[in-house]
């Protein structure tokens, strides 16, 4: 049923990882600092470097899986805005993603902006992903 996958669990999490590869390549290059920040994700999440590496080589996005809990939903879309921001350079493009995403999320579109503009000054801030988080909850009630 789930294919190359052992279990639901295993699925998103290498679906979360492929949409942030999909977002660090939106802008056209992949940077070293992006391809770091992807591998310490993968391993938070036990993606072998085998998988991580024929992830590294995708670039299509998969569908967000909108079945989690508004806690991890904020994790993922903190894994976005730090990837988008790991290399000082941030495109309008991926700025553009990490707003579809939340949208994708069921994140309210109305806030959509305001969500990834105060992630990213938290981030830029060097706040901790729980503190930031724990923050923007009650921006997305």
């Amino acid at each position: 049923m789930f294919g190359l996958f052992e279990n639901k669990e295993e699925l998103k999490k290498h679906s979360h990882l492929i949409n942030l590869v999909a977002l660090a390549k939106s802008d056209g290059r992949i940077e070293e600092k992006e391809v770091d920040l992807l591998r310490k994700i993968a391993q938070s999440n036990a993606i072998k470097e085998k998988s991580f590496l024929a992830i590294l080589e995708t670039s299509d996005p998969l569908d967000i899986d909108i079945s989690f809990s508004q806690e991890n939903r904020l994790s993922q879309l903190y894994d976005f805005i730090q990837m988008m921001l790991v290399d000082d350079i941030v495109s309008d493009t991926e700025k553009d993603f990490c707003t579809n995403v939340t949208e994708k999320m069921n994140f309210n579109p109305a806030i959509a902006s305001t969500l990834v503009n105060t992630m990213m000054d938290k981030i830029r801030a060097g706040e901790s992903k729980e503190s930031v988080c724990k923050s923007l909850e009650t921006l997305v009630d």
